[in-house]
């Protein structure tokens, strides 16, 4: 998501669910943290990770 600038809900689409709402929250039941927060860290490290090569 991070890498690909793609909403929660076109991944939620492109791995089978009917809607963002399910996703997001069998996201947080399995990550114990929601996929918007896992999005906003993702993009701050992998933009240093980048930034750094």
């Amino acid at each position: 998501m991070a890498r690909q600038n793609k909403t929660i809900a076109e991944v939620a689409l492109s791995v089978g669910y009917l809607s963002p709402a399910p996703f997001s929250r069998d996201f947080k039941r399995h990550f114990r943290r929601t996929a918007s927060d896992e999005v906003k860290w993702a993009r701050q490290h992998l933009g240093e990770l980048i930034s750094e090569a």
